[in-house]
């Protein structure tokens, strides 16, 4: 005699569906059929891990089914109920790959064909519970995956170099340039648990004092260990220099706006604006900010009065976002 379901004739080994979850019943041929109100009990001993990785583990122990096998386990988030993860049968593990800066609560249900089963005890886990992001790096030092930063997770590294200083000129026959700045670079990294990066910062350009018409000095490049680098800016230039006059950069980094250094009445040209700062102004010789020119020497009087130097470029800095 065949076996109905409603209307539906059931034959062995058809999937029986519970809204969008299946079960694969055993018929009336074999030992059983899974058609019944036994929901199973809730599965209990679960655990939520705390990683330095960018994913939560999660475990528990399998529930009394009541005969009606569990067909699925959802792993939910308690503040909203909302399945961060999701286990077949048989299951007692799964993962939720994330990053959770902060420890929130979850729990687990068991699903057969009959319904859900209560939810289990709840634990509390993170993903990377460590420094807040972004991570500003403006001096040389290591940095490790999992400690100081997430591990095993898409990350952001922004990073400048040094910017460029001023240039100097002896008397009034020419206008003195504004250092550049280092070009920010950004690169998505994944890196392993533990692994120790070194970060190198490049440092600006130095004042020149020479009174000699001379050009300005390059920043120094600055690097995340092999993962990414960014060379620093030039020096400004003598005679035919750029002409930073206060225009605005919106930096590739952090969103910010930041200003050129202003051109003044005299012939100092301000440096460019950076990845992380102002430029400096051309009228004292100004030093740029992490990563800027620095301002164009001379630019007080008009001639080269002795003493004056150009503006130093600004110092390289790295930012890590998640």
């Amino acid at each position: 005699m065949p076996l109905y379901f409603g209307s539906t004739k059931i034959n062995d080994g058809d999937p029986l569906l519970m809204g969008t979850r299946q079960c694969t019943k055993v018929m009336r041929g074999s030992t059983q059929v899974w058609i019944n109100n036994y929901i199973s009990d809730a599965p209990t001993s679960f655990v939520a891990s705390n990683s330095a990785t960018a994913n939560i583990d999660f475990s528990w122990t399998l529930p009394v089914d009541q005969g009606v096998p569990v067909c699925t386990y959802e792993i939910r988030r308690s503040s909203d109920d909302v399945v961060v993860a999701t286990a077949g049968a048989g299951a007692t593990t799964a993962q939720f790959v994330t990053i959770v800066t902060e420890l929130q609560d979850f729990y687990v249900v068991g699903i057969n064909v009959a319904g859900e089963s209560a939810i289990s005890n709840e634990d509390s886990g993170s993903s990377f519970v460590g420094a807040p992001s972004p991570l500003m790096i403006s001096s040389n030092g290591d940095y490790t995956a999992g400690v100081d930063f997430p591990a095993g997770a898409d990350i952001t590294v922004c990073l400048v170099g040094g910017g460029g200083s001023g240039s100097i000129r002896q008397n009034n026959d020419g206008m003195t340039g504004g250092g550049f700045r280092g070009e920010p670079v950004s690169a998505v990294v994944n890196i392993p648990l533990n692994e120790i990066v070194s970060a190198v910062i490049g440092n600006g350009g130095g004042s020149n004092c020479t009174g000699d018409h001379s050009n300005g000095y390059a920043g120094g490049g600055s690097n995340f260990g092999s993962y990414a680098s960014a060379l620093g800016g030039a020096g400004g230039i003598n005679h035919g220099a750029y002409d930073g006059q206060g225009a605005p950069y919106v930096s590739p980094c952090n969103g910010v706006t930041y200003y050129d250094g202003s051109i003044t009445s005299g012939n100092g040209r301000g440096g460019q604006a950076g990845g992380f700062g102002n430029g400096g102004n051309g009228n004292n010789g100004d030093g740029g900010y992490n990563g800027s020119g620095g301002g164009g020497g001379g630019g007080v009087t008009d001639s080269y009065g002795g003493g004056e130097c150009s503006g130093a470029g600004g110092k390289g800095q790295i930012m890590i976002s998640w």
